[in-house]
C-alpha cells in the first residue's frame, strides 16, 4: 500500500498517523503542523483544498460459524436484534455479533476470510472521504508528489468486491 511504496521511494520521510479535532485541522494544516488531513470532512471544504479519495459504503460483518443466513444480506429483523459496533477483528472472531462497518475495513479484516460480509438491510448515507491540504502547499513538490501517491494508493486499494454471496 502507500506505506510500502513511501518506504521504497522516499525512505527518509516519515508517516505518522496524528489524530486531531475537527476544529483544529485548518490551522494545523495551514502551519504545516499536518501536511494532510484524510477523512469524512465536509465541513473543511469550502476551506482547504480537498480531493476526492473514495466514496464509502457499510457492510455487516460476523464470524463464520453454522446457522448463519444464505445469500448476501441479512434480513431487517436480524439486523435489529444484535448489536453493531465497529469493532476489532479479535472481538467479532471470538463472538457472535455481528458489526456494521466500512467496507473497506470489513475487507481489510477479512483477508483471511474468517468472517462472513453482508450487505445491509437497509440503506445507512455513505461517507466520502477525502484528502485536505493548506493552499500555501499547492506546489510544495514534496507534498504534490506525496498527495499523488497517496491518492494512486488508497484508490487502488480500496477496489474490494461486494460482500459475500
Amino acid at each position: 500500500m502507500a506505506c510500502a511504496a513511501l518506504q521504497r521511494f522516499a525512505p527518509r520521510v516519515k508517516l505518522r498517523i496524528e489524530p486531531t479535532p475537527v476544529e483544529e485541522i485548518e490551522e494545523a494544516l495551514r502551519v504545516s503542523r499536518l501536511d494532510f488531513a484524510i477523512s469524512n470532512l465536509p465541513e473543511l471544504t469550502a476551506r482547504t483544498r480537498h480531493r476526492l479519495l473514495f466514496d464509502e459504503t457499510y457492510v455487516c460483518m460476523t464470524r463464520k460459524r453454522p446457522g448463519l443466513p444464505r445469500g448476501a444480506q441479512i434480513d431487517l429483523a436480524a439486523f435489529t436484534e444484535v448489536p453493531h459496533f465497529v469493532a476489532l477483528p479479535s472481538v467479532l472472531g471470538v463472538t457472535d455479533y455481528y458489526a456494521t462497518l466500512p467496507r473497506r475495513l470489513a475487507q481489510i479484516f477479512n483477508r483471511d476470510g474468517r468472517f462472513k460480509v453482508y450487505e445491509l438491510p437497509v440503506q445507512l448515507p455513505g461517507a466520502t472521504v477525502t484528502m485536505h491540504w493548506h493552499e500555501n502547499f499547492d506546489n510544495d513538490e514534496g507534498k504534490v508528489w506525496l498527495r499523488e501517491l497517496l491518492t494512486e494508493r488508497v484508490q487502488t486499494f480500496g477496489q474490494f468486491p461486494q460482500a459475500d454471496a
